[in-house]
Protein backbone atom coordinates (compact mmCIF):
# COMPACT_ATOMS: atom_id res chain seq x y z
CA UNK A 1 0.00 0.00 0.00
CA UNK A 2 2.76 2.48 0.87
CA UNK A 3 4.52 1.65 -2.40
CA UNK A 4 1.35 2.55 -4.34
CA UNK A 5 1.20 5.94 -2.59
CA UNK A 6 4.86 6.59 -3.37
CA UNK A 7 4.35 5.68 -7.03
CA UNK A 8 1.28 7.93 -7.23
CA UNK A 9 3.20 10.78 -5.63
CA UNK A 10 6.10 10.28 -8.03
CA UNK A 11 3.78 10.27 -11.05
CA UNK A 12 2.19 13.55 -9.98
CA UNK A 13 5.61 15.20 -9.95
CA UNK A 14 6.89 13.47 -13.08
CA UNK A 15 9.49 11.39 -11.29
CA UNK A 16 10.74 8.04 -12.45
CA UNK A 17 11.23 5.41 -9.78
CA UNK A 18 13.45 2.36 -9.92
CA UNK A 19 11.48 -0.48 -8.42
CA UNK A 20 14.23 -3.09 -8.57
CA UNK A 21 17.48 -2.87 -6.66
CA UNK A 22 20.11 -5.55 -6.31
CA UNK A 23 22.06 -5.46 -3.08
CA UNK A 24 25.60 -6.83 -3.30
CA UNK A 25 28.51 -6.53 -0.96
CA UNK A 26 31.95 -7.51 0.12
CA UNK A 27 33.21 -8.57 3.52
CA UNK A 28 36.60 -8.74 5.18
CA UNK A 29 36.92 -12.21 3.63
CA UNK A 30 36.32 -10.89 0.10
CA UNK A 31 39.15 -10.62 -2.41
CA UNK A 32 40.55 -7.40 -3.80
CA UNK A 33 39.05 -8.37 -7.18
CA UNK A 34 35.58 -8.60 -5.62
CA UNK A 35 35.93 -5.11 -4.17
CA UNK A 36 37.11 -3.74 -7.52
CA UNK A 37 34.19 -5.40 -9.35
CA UNK A 38 31.75 -3.90 -6.86
CA UNK A 39 33.26 -0.41 -7.16
CA UNK A 40 33.21 -0.46 -10.96
CA UNK A 41 29.68 -1.78 -11.33
CA UNK A 42 27.57 -0.16 -8.60
CA UNK A 43 25.62 3.06 -8.78
CA UNK A 44 25.47 3.50 -4.99
CA UNK A 45 28.22 2.35 -2.64
CA UNK A 46 27.66 2.48 1.11
CA UNK A 47 30.57 1.73 3.44
CA UNK A 48 29.84 0.04 6.79
CA UNK A 49 33.06 -1.14 8.39
CA UNK A 50 35.12 -0.43 11.49
CA UNK A 51 38.12 1.84 11.22
CA UNK A 52 41.30 -0.14 11.76
CA UNK A 53 44.70 -0.48 10.10
CA UNK A 54 43.23 -2.72 7.39
CA UNK A 55 40.37 -0.35 6.49
CA UNK A 56 42.15 3.01 6.91
CA UNK A 57 42.34 4.48 3.39
CA UNK A 58 40.35 1.56 1.97
CA UNK A 59 38.95 3.93 -0.66
CA UNK A 60 41.78 5.89 -2.26
CA UNK A 61 42.84 7.13 -5.69
CA UNK A 62 42.74 3.76 -7.46
CA UNK A 63 39.39 2.76 -5.94
CA UNK A 64 37.80 6.10 -6.78
CA UNK A 65 39.10 5.81 -10.34
CA UNK A 66 37.25 2.51 -10.71
CA UNK A 67 33.88 4.01 -9.75
CA UNK A 68 31.28 5.20 -12.22
CA UNK A 69 31.32 8.95 -12.72
CA UNK A 70 27.70 9.17 -11.50
CA UNK A 71 28.19 6.82 -8.52
CA UNK A 72 27.12 7.88 -5.06
CA UNK A 73 29.54 7.06 -2.24
CA UNK A 74 28.08 6.97 1.28
CA UNK A 75 30.48 6.59 4.19
CA UNK A 76 28.66 5.22 7.24
CA UNK A 77 32.03 4.22 8.69
CA UNK A 78 34.60 6.38 10.42
CA UNK A 79 35.94 9.14 8.20
CA UNK A 80 39.42 7.77 7.53
CA UNK A 81 38.08 4.73 5.67
CA UNK A 82 38.04 7.10 2.69
CA UNK A 83 41.29 8.90 1.87
CA UNK A 84 40.00 12.48 2.01
CA UNK A 85 42.82 13.91 -0.10
CA UNK A 86 42.18 11.31 -2.81
CA UNK A 87 38.48 12.14 -2.69
CA UNK A 88 39.16 15.86 -3.13
CA UNK A 89 41.54 15.17 -6.04
CA UNK A 90 38.94 12.97 -7.72
CA UNK A 91 36.18 15.52 -7.27
CA UNK A 92 38.35 18.30 -8.69
CA UNK A 93 39.31 16.24 -11.75
CA UNK A 94 35.73 15.05 -12.34
CA UNK A 95 34.12 18.42 -11.77
CA UNK A 96 31.06 19.08 -13.87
Amino acid sequence: MAEEHLISYACIYGLTLATVMQVVGVTSASSREELEQLLSSCHVISLHCPLNERTRGLIGDSELALMRREAILINCSRGDVIDKEALVRTLLVCSW
